[in-house]
């Protein structure tokens, strides 16, 4: 009873130190920024101490990370930085996984996490647009990603369901989902380098912009340093819209702005300086085409080596005589086919799920909504991939029919020449046989016999 006891006050002092731990973490990081960010401010503007409220704007960032929104007199911010998100979840992650602990550690660490969240929104003078239950609520479900990331691979449920998994679901179907799956995750992980690259792009071809937006604003070179680190939060909100530019669908600021290929509308966007890094339109239609095609073709070249690869879908056939050779080429095109719209599918979920989370408001009027529609980047990106993937599948089936067809029509010509009436399905076992590529063997003529004339004679 003692050692039981004892057990469960060491899991819940785990849980315990968990939360406290990585919001002290991220409290020191941010705070000492926030309050270099506002001494300098403060400094280079000539305005009074900035730095006194950098405890109580620490909070508040930390309370935005999770979905929180703000509110500075008019402006009401809702655009999550998924920078900050990111980072918070995957330090939860790392020391839950660091810091092992049974049931009661991880229900422990998700109350003290959401009470200390409901705790420090009650001590910002930032207004929140959440309630006190909301932000402890919003708190949870991160505390519950970040659970969920780290506990579930490793726990019994989930292998006493990956091996009920391989009990029930016959091998074919076990290879067709796992090709589906590892695919769609190198498509997305290349989208989201493709969005990366063209971020940076964009800052490099847009710099006049930008420092026109802190000349407007009267920024300092100390200023606009730190401005600009702290904008790097934003960079995957903004990543995400640039995968919607790239595949043609675009983002909008609000009613002020938007930015497609073909249009660039900028006049009346304010002068926010990681706004000015948003692109022109691009005139040149061999430039617009080329960009409109880096999604389409990178699908190709994947979807090509998935179904063509032996570790892949493993699309060949080497005897179009043979009927078994036959039938298993038309079953391996139909579960091609089906890796491939399973493939678009997948995508197209899971840029759903993240456009739906990149955007946000700025305020309430004509800034209330910035970021992309999503149902028109959804739609953007999951055709693009299931049009590539469909020409990928086309040619593959295409390419080795014509050469199996070529293959064929060489070894009729060579019987040819050969004046043998030799089978193609014959010839492919000769050859398969004939290791040291020596001639085929010819049949011994028959002796000719004579006829009872000649033995008269």
């Amino acid at each position: 009873m003692v050692e039981k006891l004892k057990s469960s006050l060491i899991n819940m002092s785990k849980g315990v130190i968990t939360p406290v731990i990585v919001i002290l973490i991220f409290s020191l990081t941010i705070g000492l920024f926030l309050s270099l960010t506002l001494l300098v401010v403060s400094i280079e503007e000539g305005t009074g101490n900035l730095s006194e409220s950098a405890m109580s704007m620490t909070w508040a960032v930390f309370i935005f990370a999770q979905g929180v929104g703000l509110t500075f007199g008019n402006c009401i911010l809702t655009i999550i930085p998924l920078g900050l998100t990111f980072l918070l979840i995957s330090t939860l992650v790392c020391l839950i996984r660091r810091i092992k602990g049974g049931n009661i550690a991880y229900f422990t660490g998700l109350v003290v996490w959401a009470a200390i969240n409901a705790i420090l929104s009650q001590n910002t003078h930032v207004t929140l647009l959440d309630s006190t239950f909301i932000v402890a609520c919003k708190s949870s479900c991160v505390y519950l990603i970040s659970l969920l990331i780290a506990v579930f691979p490793s726990s019994s449920l989930f292998v006493s369901a990956k091996q009920r998994y391989k009990q029930i679901c016959p091998e074919y179907i076990q290879k067709n989902i796992r090709i589906t799956k590892r695919t769609a995750v190198i498509l997305f992980g290349l989208y989201a380098f493709v969005a990366l690259i063209t971020v940076v792009v964009w800052a490099c071809t847009n710099f006049g912009y930008v420092n026109s937006y802190f000349n407007k604003l009267g920024m300092q070179n100390g200023s606009r340093i730190l401005t600009t680190i702290a904008c790097l939060v934003w960079l995957p909100n903004v990543a995400i819209w640039a995968l919607s530019w790239i595949c043609g669908s675009g983002f909008n600021i609000g009613s002020v702005a938007q930015f497609t290929l073909t249009v660039s509308q900028r006049k009346s966007l304010p002068p926010i300086p990681v706004f000015g890094i948003f692109p022109d339109a691009v005139i040149d239609v061999v430039h617009r085409t080329v960009f409109y095609s880096i999604v389409p073709t990178l699908c190709f070249i994947v979807m090509l080596v998935a179904l063509l690869h032996k570790s892949g879908c493993g699309l060949r056939i080497k005897n179009i005589i043979d009927k078994t050779e036959r039938e298993s080429f038309m079953l391996n095109a139909i579960e091609a086919a089906t890796d491939s719209v399973g493939v678009s599918a997948l995508i197209t979920i899971m840029w759903t799920v993240v456009f739906s989370i990149a955007n946000g408001s700025l305020g309430e009027c004509r800034l209330s909504y910035i970021g992309v529609d999503i149902i028109e980047s959804t739609r953007a990106v999951g055709h693009l991939t299931l049009y590539a993937s469909a020409v990928a599948l086309v040619i593959s089936i295409f390419s080795i029919l014509l050469i199996c067809g070529a293959r064929y029509c060489l070894n009729l010509i060579a019987a040819s020449k050969s004046n043998k009436p030799v089978k193609f399905a014959e010839l492919i076992e000769n050859k398969a046989s004939n290791k040291n590529n020596q001639p085929l063997p010819l049949k011994k003529a028959a002796p000719r016999t004579v006829s009872s004339k000649a033995k008269r004679k």
